[in-house]
């Protein structure tokens, strides 16, 4: 069964009774447009397929294979499962290789009995499997799109096409000018490719030359004016215009330096300030050796200081003593900042790998250090002997005690410390995170709000600036670097083209066609039952049993959407509770 579809005969075996005063009713057909009128005949073949009475096929936008539905008087002999779908009349041949025999069914009536046939176009492989992996355009922790990971839209839109065996086909109407960046991993690259053309208003879309091309929505040819035109219809779409268009990027990235102050686990769990331990000694931590700490007695209790105090320092303001972000404003708590990363919006070049990555936190400030003469560091000496961050909690974890000696030698007191980092800041009171935004008003406000556009791979940077003394004194932001309002406006731009006003219209052709779908033609269906037609559509679909083209493409959207949104979930919950060491930094960093 590979390869033959079962025949109407084995279909039929239930209605055996049924059937012997029934069929002999129904004569053999063969088309002809009008028995009256020197016309073409209409044809539709399929291989095995031998008393075909009608035949329809709808070619539509999108990656979901069309319908054609074959009726037939039921035969005794098998017809192929796969084969060429050929429409004919007279000089005009219409043929779609590669279709597939998907589903059948045997209808009975007082003229006897039909076998409808449903048979897919070749775009049934598209869905039927398929994979492609690869993360492009991928941009740094400054926001810089990392070269070795570049690809324009008509490339991805190349390498989706490549993977779904296509050849011969047309990229050239994909815009370029930006770098979108995509995540496929083991996707199928059909699905892949219809998430890529929705951002730029673009469609797949299988022609009649069998050929596949990237189009424009809205542009394309008109519908032929041809003296067989039966009816025809125009309409005006009025659409449903917003405020503005408002694309929405990724969360603003800041890096700046936070002050740190020695805290360290208490034992009910709770982290505080190690002066305000239950088991703080009554003298105070002078006299405690670090790592140590053999005036404790209590052992659980010492274990508690030897794990955290000395070793845990959480942030708390501003080099300045403020809770003041250049570039943001006045933070209310540390929360809104929380968690924080553990890398800097700056960057270096890895030539190991041959790509730019963000530079690691650093730590910086004055602290013992027994490598130079047993004294303490000048203040603003880098920390390189290695540690990690508790994102969630804003706690660096040093891998041995730091700390400083006091103006007596034997007096141990925490080391004056800095964390200089990238956050991003969530506003109050809605508690998300700032994002960089661009908006376009569209018309005089009618109360309708921005219709928002997504693309979380434009991000802002800001980057604090300071003086030689270790105070703020300015900060730096990407937006001209990377041009992202002039990456917005190209997103705007197609987004636009969805929403602009015009007419669609509705022409059926007593005779076959060859119409082929493009930007603006959007569906033609051709049909051979006692007389030939062709119907097309132009900014309109006219199959009202045929779900539309969105409706098509939402629904495979909404099942990506929730798988990534588990995947995200997932992913945030293991990042905000990890405690990965933080590699130490080389002086090439």
């Amino acid at each position: 069964m590979s390869e033959l579809f079962l025949s109407g005969k084995a279909l039929a075996a239930g209605f055996s009774k049924l059937q012997e005063p029934v069929a002999s009713a129904i004569p053999l057909i063969y088309f002809s447009s009008s028995p009256n009128m020197a016309l073409p005949k209409g044809d539709a073949t399929f291989p095995g397929m031998q008393r075909i009475i009608g035949a329809q096929y709808t070619l539509s936008h999108g990656i979901q294979p069309g319908v054609a539905v074959v009726e037939l008087i039921p035969q005794s002999t098998n017809f192929a499962l796969n084969g060429v779908l050929l429409f004919a009349y007279g000089p005009t041949r219409l043929t779609f290789p590669g279709c597939r025999a998907d589903r059948s069914s045997l209808r009975i009536s007082e003229s006897g009995q039909i076998w409808s046939v449903k048979i897919l176009d070749r775009r049934w492989k598209w869905i039927a499997g398929g994979e492609i992996s690869g993360h492009y355009n991928l941009h740094n922790a400054a926001g810089e799109l990392q070269t070795a990971t570049r690809k324009t839209p008509q490339q991805l839109a190349t390498l989706c096409l490549r993977a779904m065996g296509e050849s011969g086909f047309s990229v050239a109407k994909m815009p370029n000018g930006t770098n979108p960046e995509v995540h496929w991993s083991s996707t199928n690259p059909a699905v892949a490719l219809e998430e890529l053309c929705s951002r730029f208003n673009c469609r797949v879309v299988l022609q009649t030359n069998n050929r596949v091309s990237i189009e424009r929505m809205g542009q394309g040819a008109l519908l032929p004016g041809r003296t067989t035109a039966m009816n025809a219809a125009v309409e005006f779409d009025a659409a449903e215009i917003p405020d503005s268009l408002k694309l929405v990027g990724g969360a603003t990235r800041f890096q700046a330096r936070w002050k740190l102050e020695a805290v360290g686990r208490d034992r009910d769990g709770k982290i505080k300030p190690i002066d305000q331990l239950s088991y703080r000694p009554n003298d105070g931590w002078s006299n405690q050796v670090p790592g140590l700490f053999s005036g404790i007695d209590d052992e659980d209790d010492r274990a508690l200081a030897r794990e955290s105090v000395f070793r845990w320092y959480r942030i708390t303001t501003m080099t300045d003593g403020s809770l003041k972000i250049r570039g943001y404003g006045t933070l209310n708590s540390i929360a809104q900042v929380l968690p924080i990363e553990e890398t800097l919006v700056e960057t270096y070049f890895d030539t190991q790998f041959g790509e730019t990555r963000a530079k690691p936190a650093r730590v910086t400030g004055e602290f013992f250090d027994d490598d130079i003469a047993e004294t303490n560091t000048p203040m603003g000496t880098r920390y390189t002997a290695g540690f990690s961050i508790v994102k969630p909690l804003g706690i660096v974890k040093f891998r041995k005690p730091v700390f400083k000696l006091g103006t007596d030698a034997a007096a141990y007191e925490p080391a004056d410390l800095q964390l200089e980092v990238a956050f991003a800041i969530k506003e109050l009171p809605t508690r998300e995170p700032l994002r960089y935004s661009f908006e376009r008003v569209l018309q005089r406000r009618q109360g309708t709000g921005p219709r928002i556009i997504r693309r979380p791979e434009i991000v802002r940077t800001v980057r604090t600036v300071y003086s030689a003394n270790g105070l703020p004194r300015g900060f730096v932001v990407n937006d001209q670097v990377d041009r992202l309002d002039q990456q917005a406006a190209r997103y705007l731009d197609a987004a636009l083209e969805e929403l602009r006003l015009g007419t669609s219209s509705d022409v059926q052709y007593a005779e076959l066609v060859d119409i082929s779908p493009d930007g603006a033609i959007q569906q033609v269906t051709w049909t051979i039952r006692g007389t030939t037609t062709t119907r097309a559509s132009r900014n309109a679909e006219h199959r009202v049993n045929i779900p539309p083209f969105a409706r098509r493409r939402e629904a495979h959207r909404l099942k990506q959407l929730i798988a990534a949104q588990q995947e995200q979930a997932r992913q945030e919950y293991v990042e905000s509770y990890s405690d990965r060491v933080i590699p130490l930094a080389g002086e090439s960093v």
